[in-house]
């Protein structure tokens, strides 16, 4: 694919990453795909009507349809789980791509090198965690050995290998629900949220249509209309429709959408297993950290426990003041370190799936160049921290006075001879002997 065709293909990854586009493009497709059908009968029948050669071309058309409805009533579903055959074949052809480290349960550390083969087990290193034993070439091109199969190569770290596989398959996957005309109208008409694959279905559904009919009745239209002078809108409208669901395949076949699309629904699914897993982290390590401060927090009420002096009170309330103020930014770098997780594993699953697609198109090719690593979240984060962190120096260094005006301001007596008030006195004479003095 040409340079054009990559920055089409990135572009097009990039709009339907949003559930908007997706549903608008999936009911665009299907009005046009749909209305093809239509107007193909109407032509059809004016085919009929004619008579003539114009009825072998009826019977042609025919036929194109029984074929387009054969396509995606049994030999398309069929291709659904060559994903399983494809990653087995790679084992046995390209097995320095099934090089990694079995992470621990923890996911810390290197972990153990390994080399998964099809004599390898689906379970890796027997973690308890998965209960199962089988090995990958007990994998079956089915409903079961599909869902397994890409468990399997989760679990080893390898997701990208599978979307892989499953990307170079999309382009031959399409079921009934997405090339039955009308059905899958309301099947997917209504969905606030259609998937990504499912829209590469309908594409590939609208690509088997054009070449099985849409190509035949665009000549057979310009024959007509040339002949005849024929300019019906029986012939017309079903011309125009056809041509505009010629150009919607070609496009999906020259920039490939399909595979596009199928490679975002797997990384949707990789980042949801993704955010599981980080979410039970993230709870684990707020639950830590809640539990230090309110452990600090007890042991401030004990130390200052049954003190009612001024003094005491002011420390008390400073020292509460800067544990709440830790506590906050223990809790907000846990979460910015969470999600800058999260996405440094998104990219390094794109630069592995690019890994990938070179090592496959261009084999024994030398080096592939990655993009540079955008700035650290967690930088980031430290730079917009900064300031509050100098304050809190500010806080720590100046005299605690404000804080010591504040509790005795706070005091509900009125008298004079209130032992705050007379302390506020003393305070601010010695206050104001000690303003021109340097700080230390």
């Amino acid at each position: 694919m040409g340079r054009g065709g990559k920055l089409g293909e990135k572009s097009f990854g990039q709009c339907f990453r949003s559930a908007v586009a997706v549903r608008i493009a999936t009911n665009v497709v299907l009005l046009i795909s749909d209305l093809d059908i239509i107007c193909s009968c109407l032509f059809a029948r004016e085919l009929f009507i004619i008579g003539g050669i114009y009825k072998f071309f009826f019977a042609v058309l025919c036929i194109g349809f029984l074929t387009y409805m054969s396509g995606i009533g049994y030999f398309a579903p069929q291709n659904k789980f060559g994903t399983v055959k494809q990653i087995l074949e790679m084992m046995s052809k390209q097995p320095q791509q099934f090089k990694g480290n079995i992470p621990d349960r923890r996911g810390r550390g290197p972990g153990k090198p390994f080399t998964v083969t099809e004599d390898s087990s689906t379970n890796p290193a027997n973690d308890s965690r998965w209960n199962t034993d089988t090995k990958f070439k007990d994998l079956k091109p089915d409903a079961d050995g599909y869902a397994e199969m890409r468990l399997a190569l989760s679990r080893y770290k390898l997701s990208h290998l599978w979307t892989y596989a499953d990307r170079s398959s999309s382009l031959n996957t399409c079921e009934i629900r997405h090339g039955m005309p009308f059905l899958r109208l309301a099947r997917f008409g209504f969905m606030a949220h259609p998937s990504a694959r499912d829209l590469g279905s309908i594409l590939n559904a609208n690509a088997l249509y054009s070449f099985c009919l849409g190509i035949f009745q665009l000549v057979v239209s310009c024959i007509l209309i040339a002949e005849t002078s024929n300019r019906d809108m029986f012939i017309l409208l079903p011309f125009g429709i056809s041509a505009s669901s010629f150009v919607l395949s070609a496009c999906n076949m020259l920039l490939d959408f399909s595979g596009t699309l199928y490679e975002i629904d797997n990384e949707e699914r990789m980042a949801a297993e993704i955010l599981d897993t980080l979410e039970s982290e993230r709870k684990e390590e707020k639950r830590k950290i809640d539990e230090t401060f309110k452990d600090r927090v007890a042991e401030i009420e004990t130390q200052f426990g049954g003190n009612f002096s001024l003094k005491d009170r002011v420390a008390e309330v400073e020292t509460l003041t800067e544990l709440l103020r830790s506590h906050q930014l223990a809790l907000s770098e846990a979460e910015h370190r969470n999600r800058e997780k999260l996405g440094m594993e998104i990219t390094m699953y794109r630069e592995r799936l690019a890994f990938t697609k070179r090592a496959t198109v261009f084999a024994g090719a030398a080096e592939v160049q990655f993009d540079e690593l955008p700035k650290g979240k967690i930088q980031e984060l430290k730079d917009q921290l900064r300031p509050v962190e100098d304050q809190q120096k500010k806080f720590r260094m100046q005299p605690r006075r404000e804080s010591m005006l504040l509790m005795l301001q706070s005091c509900p007596q009125t008298s004079s001879r209130c032992k705050c008030k007379r302390s506020t006195l003393t305070l601010q004479r010695s206050w104001r002997s000690s303003a021109n003095r340097p700080e230390t």
